[in-house]
């Protein structure tokens, strides 16, 4: 097993040890209680939502005293793959489960006539993690996924095109051009994903309860301000 599978593997089994825990205080006090928060954070490629989620991951440690979990695709995708983690998760949350169903009924013809296994493992996966809480989540249609559960924060970042791919630059070290073909891509991949999978729109700003530009405003800044608007 790689270093990196390992280090998956290890935030999942911290993540599930998290829930178990609290689902035995919850038991014993017969109360759902909403410290159980999610955030999904949504973004133009380029704008920094990992570096916004690892900022975002130490303010609500320190005000909460829980843990909190960053899921980004990587991590998603492995809990896909281990998709049995994930199952009974949902199947505690009752009624809430027919979220997922009308979920379905968003998707477009041809996704759902050819991937309908797929969608039902992504929107099992995000649902899941989402409802059980202290998770950040950065992209793969959280947002749209999670909308319905009233634990749950959206945000997204949004920025020019220039600061996008300027940012993009500095982080990989890759040169303008290459920069600017990696946003561009990812744009339109992004794009297509959304419109495919869930046949919604990612950039409407009614899926969130808020919008930040990162051209204007710092990730530290960004950070406190969600913070603020879950409660913390």
């Amino acid at each position: 097993m790689s270093t990196e599978s390992q280090k998956l593997d290890s935030k999942i089994t911290a993540w599930l040890e998290q829930q178990r825990v609290k689902a035995l205080k919850e038991a014993e006090t017969e109360n759902r209680v909403m410290s159980s928060r999610t955030v999904t954070i949504s973004r133009e490629f380029g704008c920094e939502g990992y570096p916004l989620a690892v900022a975002l991951k130490e303010i609500l440690e320190d005000a909460s005293g829980d843990k909190w979990t960053i899921f980004d695709r990587n991590l998603i995708e492995k809990l896909e793959r281990e998709y049995d983690l994930t199952k009974e998760f949902l199947e505690k949350l009752g009624e809430k489960a027919s979220a997922v169903e009308r979920l379905k009924a968003m998707l477009s013809r041809s996704w759902a006539k050819d991937n309908e296994d797929k969608f039902r493992m992504i929107a099992d996966t995000i649902f899941s993690i989402a409802s059980a809480g202290h998770a950040i989540i950065v992209g793969r249609g959280s947002a749209v996924i999670a909308q319905e559960l009233p634990n749950c924060f959206h945000f997204r970042l949004i920025a020019p095109l220039e600061h996008r791919i300027k940012s993009y630059m500095l982080r990989t070290g890759c040169t303008k051009d290459d920069a600017a073909s990696a946003v561009l891509e990812a744009h339109a991949n992004t794009s297509t994903f959304s419109k495919d999978f869930l046949g919604v729109d990612l950039t409407d700003p009614l899926y969130y309860h808020a919008i930040f530009n990162t051209e204007r405003m710092k990730l530290s800044s960004i950070a406190v301000a969600v913070s603020k608007v879950i409660g913390y």
